[in-house]
């Protein structure tokens, strides 16, 4: 028996989580994750925003000198964030700033729409033919297999639009993507049959706030 089994999941296998502020305790996300999800974030430490190699290289050595403090010989793994174009214009560097460490990198989508003047969803975006997002997603994908880490695509925001996840999701495996952050417990699992087979054979993973299977 393991802390996991301590946890009242729902009819589902999930859980509602939270993610808060450390310092003001203010609540920046809520979430479900399943037993797969739960353990993995507690493995598994995001670095948030990640604006340069020499930040990732502080990190890691702040968790190991932790580490050794504490004295339980655990390593905590990375996810790191890339959510504006400064670390964009230096994901290769990031991607190898702490191998060993760094497990994954996440395209914070979001944000990043904001840190080029844009806004997800909006009529521009809409117009633009295909994915507007295509070459930046296409960048964190090969810094990120070429320093060994695991990609993972930002989360689908159109809660119902069920149709167009699937065809993100889609897209994501075709560029390499590991996995997606999701935000809705319907988003965990793709629609129908044939995604779910096309994302298997693709070894599409799942961790917290990620897409199982």
């Amino acid at each position: 028996m393991t802390w996991l089994d301590s946890i009242k999941w729902d009819r589902d296998g999930l859980v509602p989580v939270i993610a808060q502020e450390a310092s003001s305790r203010d609540v920046l996300m809520f979430a479900f994750m399943n037993r797969e999800a739960l353990a993995e974030t507690a493995r598994r430490a995001k670095a948030g925003k990640v604006g340069s190699a020499e930040e990732v290289r502080f990190l890691d050595r702040l968790l190991t000198m932790c580490e050794q403090r504490a004295g339980h010989g655990r390593r905590i793994g990375l996810e790191l964030a890339v959510e504006d174009t400064g670390a964009l214009s230096r994901i290769e560097e990031i991607a190898l700033a702490a191998p060993g460490r760094a497990e994954a990198i996440l395209f914070g989508i979001g944000d990043f729409t904001t840190s080029i003047g844009s806004r997800w969803g909006s009529p521009a975006i809409e117009a633009y033919p295909g994915d507007a997002y295509h070459a930046v997603r296409s960048r964190i994908a090969i810094a990120a297999r070429a320093a060994g880490l695991e990609a993972v695509d930002g989360p689908w925001m159109r809660i119902k639009d069920l149709e167009g996840l699937e065809a993100e999701l889609t897209r994501s495996v075709a560029l390499g993507f590991a996995g997606k952050a999701v935000i809705h417990p319907t988003h965990v699992e793709p629609r129908s049959e044939e995604h779910t087979s096309e994302l298997q054979s693709h070894s599409f993973i799942s961790y917290a706030v990620f897409c199982l299977k």
